[in-house]
């Protein structure tokens, strides 16, 4: 009777994961087979590729002030995919072309676009238009005409501020901090150290509008001994003890069933 019952209990467990496993798996099938579908049919008929993800980051190169756009499509576009992206009218653009290396890493070796890539300029914006055929992701960089670093009575800072074009998931603006600073927001994302020691980070802006403006601006400190995580060391150390106290919960579930049975 104890080998009976226990061997059906553990027999429902394992259905009922199964089950819900095969559920997961049917549904981000379904979502990545509409999402190829979509991005086929963009480049077919020769539209936009929306950005997924979107970054704007601004940095002092060699004493100038310059700008760095990444604009990321979905992993699951067909290429070739047309791309824009939009800079203020008149901006000095020194680079422009496809990318293929991961977030906050310089383009080196990756290709500039060469014409038939465009540019228009509708009201105060320069829209530059290319197609994508060998990467996911393009990238643009313009020197900034004025210098972004404020002040405020938190201490200095960095202002971003940037329109995109169309709709995106998620729009980071980020800034790239002098050497020996710190951001101590814990809302803010780490990005990584450049060649210099310079720390990058950005505010992320879910679901952001295009053609509406978003600025953040991007206090740090100096000679701080702490630099922002982005994550809490409190959330994966939750993680575990829950994981413990749910192992454990489950032992003392399963030894008071067999102690029930064998009496």
């Amino acid at each position: 009777m104890k080998t009976t019952k226990t061997t059906s209990l553990f027999a429902a467990l394992l259905a009922l994961l199964l089950f819900a496993t095969v559920l997961l798996a049917a549904g981000t099938a379904s979502t990545n087979v509409a999402r190829a579908s979509e991005t086929t049919n963009n480049a077919v008929h020769g539209m936009i590729e929306p950005f997924v993800n979107l970054q704007y980051k601004v940095m002092l190169w060699e004493g100038i002030w310059t700008v760095t756009i990444r604009g990321k499509i979905d992993e699951y576009a067909t290429l070739p995919a047309t791309v824009e992206v939009g800079v203020p009218a008149g901006s000095d653009v020194f680079w422009f072309g496809e990318v293929y290396a991961e977030w906050g890493v310089p383009p080196m070796g990756n290709p500039e676009f060469l014409p038939p890539y465009t540019m228009r300029t509708e009201g105060d914006t320069d829209i530059y238009t290319a197609v994508l055929t060998t990467a996911h992701a393009v990238q643009i960089e313009y020197t900034l005409p004025y210098d972004p670093r404020i002040e405020t009575p938190e201490g200095p800072g960095v202002r971003v501020t940037y329109t995109p074009l169309h709709d995106v998931e998620d729009l980071w603006l980020a800034a790239a901090l002098p050497p020996g600073t710190a951001v101590l927001d814990r809302d803010i994302r780490y990005l990584g150290t450049g060649p210099h020691g310079e720390l990058a980070f950005a505010y992320v802006i879910e679901d952001a509008v295009g053609g509406q403006e978003y600025s953040a601006d991007i206090i740090y400190v100096v000679g701080a001994t702490e630099t922002v995580s982005s994550i809490s060391p409190a959330i994966p150390i939750g993680i575990a003890v829950s994981v413990i106290l749910l192992a454990g919960g489950g032992f003392w579930y399963y030894k008071r069933n067999e102690f029930n049975e064998d009496t």
